[in-house]
Order: structure tokens, then sequence, then C-alpha cells
């Protein structure tokens, strides 16, 4: 499932610590076909304006993925730079500046974690880490646990 309104506003935890991700109205299942749905509008919430179609306007502006906001097709790819904003504003208070430069801002709590924010929002979808699994299983995340719950 390609979610394609990943933002803090759609993040929940529960009393008992579990995260929730909430709202699947933009959800596209993924399938051969790519997804040509996309979006732009600098200024506007949670845009769904009709069905998904090529250059519809689906998502929060800043939270979409470059491509996304180009009207470009997206994948899972996407959902992946919507993880790296939330995780930046998380850490830094704000979100990346562009989203075709890398932050000028880095997260300032630990270089290992800098090179994944970083990662996760990479201009090139290419470039980003592919899947959500490659993201989980980043040699230095299992390290990183206990000094983010710390903070």
């Amino acid at each position: 499932i390609i979610h394609r309104d990943l933002k803090p506003a759609n993040v929940k935890v529960t009393a008992d610590g579990t995260v929730k991700l909430l709202d699947f109205g933009l959800a596209k299942a993924i399938s051969n076909r790519r997804d040509s749905s996309a979006g732009t509008g600098e200024d506007s919430p949670t845009l769904t304006m009709g069905a998904t179609e090529a250059g519809m306007i689906l998502g929060t502006a800043a939270y979409m993925a470059p491509e996304q906001a180009k009207g470009k097709p997206v994948d899972k790819r996407a959902d992946i730079w919507a993880y790296g904003v939330v995780l930046y504003e998380l850490l830094t208070g704000e979100l990346p500046a562009d989203k075709l430069q890398p932050p000028s801002r880095k997260v300032q709590i630990d270089v290992r974690l800098d090179e994944i924010v970083l990662r996760a929002l990479e201009a090139k979808p290419e470039l980003r880490y592919q899947t959500a699994a490659d993201l989980r299983t980043h040699p230095e995340i299992p390290s990183l646990g206990p000094q983010l719950c710390a903070r």
C-alpha cells in the first residue's frame, strides 16, 4: 500500500506506546501498474480532488515527495520521503526548506541519524531507501534506539 499522505496528523501513539498510522483515504494498493496520481499546492491541506487520475492533486504539500509535487508517478518511495520529512520535523522542529536540496540543518543528534534522514530525503527516488524494509534494516537503526528513546 502506498499511503500518499503520511504526515504528523496521521501518526498517533496509543497509551501503551504503539504507533498507529491513520487515514488511508488516499492510499493505493501497489499493483504492477505505476501509480499515476500526484500533486501540487503549496498552502493546501489534504487535497482530494476526484478519483486518482494522472496529474490529480493528492496529499499534503509539505510532505509530498518531489516527484509527487511535480505530478509524476509515485510509488512506495514517496512514502519514504514523507517519513523522512516527519522524522526531520520531529528531530529539528522544522520542515526541510527545499524538496530538491538536502536540508541545510542536520538533526544534530547523531551523525548516523543524519545519514538515515538525509537518505530518506533524497530528491531522486532511486537514491532513497527503496523500501521500508531497507530503512528498517539500515545498519545503524538498532544502535540508535536507546539514544532516541532517551531524548
